[in-house]
């Protein structure tokens, strides 16, 4: 398998969801939006079944262009105190949770069915919220 999740495309379902991705530990990224949406959104994330293009789950479309807008100051909505990316705080950041946290305050962790996000991926996550600054426009978040 590719272990790049293509628009529209998914496991079939006769394939169990871990041997179709590659190990999650070889994910390599940067602290930016642009790394992160390539390196682990699409390995691990942007399926029909999950975040992709076709009945993404809450909404929310992890692949698709403006996937900034949809991330950086938006209610959560599973976990409506939280925001799904708090600009430079990834204690108050949902989607922080939703892959650090063994048990996130709303939900799952992420990725379902597929077990933890390497250290490096979390730290990965952690730098680019930090990073942000509390004015960052979601249009300029990508090259952060």
């Amino acid at each position: 398998m590719s272990g790049r999740v293509d628009a529209g495309r998914h496991p079939p379902p006769s394939t169990d969801v871990k041997s179709y991705l590659p190990d999650l530990n070889a994910i390599v990224c940067e602290p930016t939006l642009a790394s992160i949406q390539t390196n682990v959104f699409g390995v691990a994330c942007g399926f029909d079944s999950c975040h992709g293009s076709t009945n993404a789950a809450w909404g929310l479309e992890l692949m698709e262009p403006d996937v900034a807008q949809q991330l950086i100051g938006v209610r959560a909505k599973t976990c409506a105190e939280l925001v799904r990316v708090e600009p430079g705080s990834p204690d108050r950041s949902f989607l922080w949770h939703k892959v650090a946290d063994s048990t996130p305050p709303c939900g799952e962790r992420m990725p379902m069915r597929l077990g933890a996000l390497p250290s490096s991926v979390i730290s990965c996550f952690t730098d680019w919220i930090r990073d942000l600054s509390a004015d960052a426009s979601a249009d300029s978040a990508l090259d952060r």
